[in-house]
C-alpha cells in the first residue's frame, strides 16, 4: 500500500452484519461495568460516574449545553436501560435542579475521565483502517483556548501579558494528536502557555508519544521540528516526519552527504544551545534520517519550498505528498474548537476544566465514528465528509442514540443517521479557498475608557 493514500475505500455499500458490528462497538464503548473498578459508587447512586461522563459529552455535543438541559436530558430523554439501577432512576422522581448534578461533576476524578478518553480513542483507532501495512500516521499540533477569568484559573493558568498590561482570560496550552486517515483524537496533553510554569508544545506533546500505536508516523511542523522531538519519536519507536525551518535545515545540510536531487543522508546531533535547553538528552542521543529538500504547488502561493527531515526511506515525492496532508490537523483543531465549543469552556475550577478538556475528546471520537460510519457506508473518504453537519445530526440525536440498548431502536435510528450523514459532503472545488492571514480589528461596543488624569477640583 502506498504511503500516497489511505487504505482502499469498499467499492459497495458494506453488509448489514457488518454495519451491526460496527454499531455495536460504537455503542458499547462505555457500560457501566467500565466504570466499576475506576470509581465504584454507593447502590443509591442517581448521579454515578457513568451517568456524569456521558452527560459531560452530551454537554459538550449539545454545543456546549447547559447544566439544566443536561438535567432535562437525563430525566426525560436518558434511556431507562443506561440509567443506574436504583428507584429513583426506575421512577424518575428525582429533582431537575442542578445542585446533585453540579456537585456529581466535582467528585469525578480526574483518572476516571482520563481512562474513558483513553478507552474510547484506542478502541476507536484500532477500528480505523491502516494508513500503511498495519501503521498508523497521527498529526501533531498545539493550540490554546481561552478559560474563565476566575483567580483560580488565572493561577494555574497565567493570562497573555503584552504592552497594554494583562489580559484578563487564564490561557490553556493544548497538544494535540490526531489520526490522519479520520481524524480521531488521543487525549490532549494541558498546560499553561504564559508565567513562570509556562510549558512548550514539544516537552507538551512527549507523553502522546508513549500513547500512539507501536511504529506510527508523526507528523509535525516547524514547532516541532527539532531535534529533542524528533529524537523522542524515535525512542518511543515512531517514525518522524517533520518540517524544518530554512536556517536550521541549512545548517543541517552542510553535516549532511547529498545522496540524490534535494536529498541528504544525515546523523543529526544536538547542538550546544539544544542540549542546554533540552537537559535530559544522552550524551550518545543522535538521529539517523534524511533531509529533503522539494518544491510543491500551494492553493495561493504558487510554488513552496518543503524542508523536510525523515527517518523512513521515503522517495522525495512520498515525503511531501504525506506531509501536505498535515493541513488536516487545522480544520481538526477547528472542529473541536469551534463546533465543539471547546473554545467555550464554562468551567471555574481547574480540576473541572481539566475534565472538561478530556472528556471533550470523546465527544469528537463520536462525531468522528460516526463521519466514519457513514463515509464507510456512502463509498467515500471520512474526511470528505462535513465534520459539522455529521455532527448537527448527532446532537438532534442526542444520548438518545448514543445509549440506547433497544436493538431495534437504535438500529432504525443509526440507519437513519447513516443515511442523512452521508449526505454532508464537503464540495469538490477546483482550487481551494484561501483566505489571507489578517488580524482585524475587533468592533468595540463602548468607547474606551479615558486615562485618569489629575483630577481638577470643582469651584465651590
Amino acid at each position: 500500500m502506498s504511503l500516497l493514500a489511505p487504505a482502499p475505500l469498499p467499492s459497495t455499500q458494506p453488509a448489514a452484519s457488518d454495519l451491526e458490528q460496527a454499531w455495536d462497538t460504537f455503542q458499547r464503548l462505555l457500560p457501566p461495568e467500565f466504570f466499576d473498578p475506576l470509581d465504584p459508587a454507593p447502590p443509591q447512586t442517581l448521579y454515578t460516574p457513568c451517568v456524569v461522563s456521558w452527560l459531560l459529552v452530551y454537554q459538550r455535543i449539545d454545543h456546549n449545553a447547559t447544566l439544566t438541559e443536561a438535567v432535562d436530558e437525563l430525566k426525560f430523554r436518558f434511556p431507562q436501560a443506561a440509567l443506574p439501577d436504583c428507584s429513583r432512576a426506575e421512577n424518575r422522581d428525582f429533582s431537575s435542579n442542578t445542585g446533585a448534578y453540579s456537585r456529581a461533576r466535582q467528585r469525578l476524578e480526574l483518572k476516571t475521565a482520563r481512562a474513558v478518553a483513553d478507552h474510547v480513542s484506542s478502541t476507536l483507532i484500532d477500528a480505523v483502517p491502516s494508513f500503511l501495512a498495519g501503521r498508523r500516521c497521527f498529526l501533531f499540533d498545539g493550540t490554546t483556548v481561552l478559560l474563565q477569568p476566575v483567580p483560580a484559573l488565572r493561577q494555574a493558568f497565567p493570562a497573555a501579558l503584552n504592552q497594554h498590561g494583562e489580559s484578563p482570560f487564564p490561557v490553556m496550552h493544548l497538544a494535540l494528536a490526531h489520526e490522519l486517515t479520520c481524524g480521531m483524537a488521543l487525549r490532549p496533553e494541558y498546560g499553561a502557555k504564559y508565567g513562570p510554569q509556562a510549558v512548550g508544545e514539544v516537552p507538551l506533546a512527549r507523553p502522546l508519544l508513549r500513547r500512539l500505536p507501536e511504529r506510527s508516523i508523526v507528523l509535525g511542523d516547524r514547532n516541532f521540528g527539532i531535534f529533542a522531538f524528533a529524537w523522542e519519536a524515535t525512542q518511543a519507536g515512531h517514525t518522524a516526519l517533520l518540517r524544518l525551518t530554512r536556517k536550521r535545515f541549512e545548517s543541517l545540510r552542510k553535516k549532511g552527504r547529498e545522496v540524490g536531487a534535494g536529498r541528504w543522508e544525515l546523523t543529526w546531533r544536538p547542538s550546544r544551545k539544544e542540549r542546554k535547553q533540552h537537559p535530559g538528552l544522552p550524551a550518545d542521543a543522535q538521529v539517523r534520517g534524511w533531509l529533503i529538500r522539494q518544491e510543491v504547488d500551494h492553493p495561493s502561493k504558487g510554488k513552496v519550498r518543503l524542508c523536510l527531515f525523515t527517518t523512513e526511506g521515503l522517495s522525495n515525492e512520498q515525503a511531501c505528498a504525506v506531509y501536505r496532508q498535515r493541513l488536516h490537523v487545522e480544520t481538526d483543531i477547528r472542529d473541536l474548537k469551534r463546533t465543539l465549543l471547546l473554545a467555550g469552556l464554562q468551567g471555574k475550577g481547574v480540576a473541572m476544566v481539566k475534565k472538561e478538556v478530556v472528556l471533550a475528546t470523546v465527544a469528537f471520537n463520536l462525531v468522528n465514528q460516526t463521519r466514519r460510519l457513514a463515509a464507510r457506508r456512502a463509498g467515500v473518504a471520512p474526511r470528505e465528509l462535513s465534520f459539522k453537519g455529521v455532527w448537527s445530526i448527532l446532537k438532534t440525536l442526542s444520548l438518545g442514540l448514543l445509549c440506547n440498548s433497544d436493538p431495534g431502536t437504535w438500529q432504525q435510528e443509526f440507519e437513519r443517521a447513516l443515511a442523512a450523514a452521508g449526505q454532508r459532503k464537503l464540495p469538490k472545488r477546483k482550487k481551494a479557498r484561501q483566505y489571507p492571514r489578517v488580524a482585524y480589528m475587533r468592533r468595540r461596543n463602548y468607547p474606551p475608557r479615558k486615562r485618569q488624569g489629575t483630577a481638577i477640583p470643582l469651584s465651590p
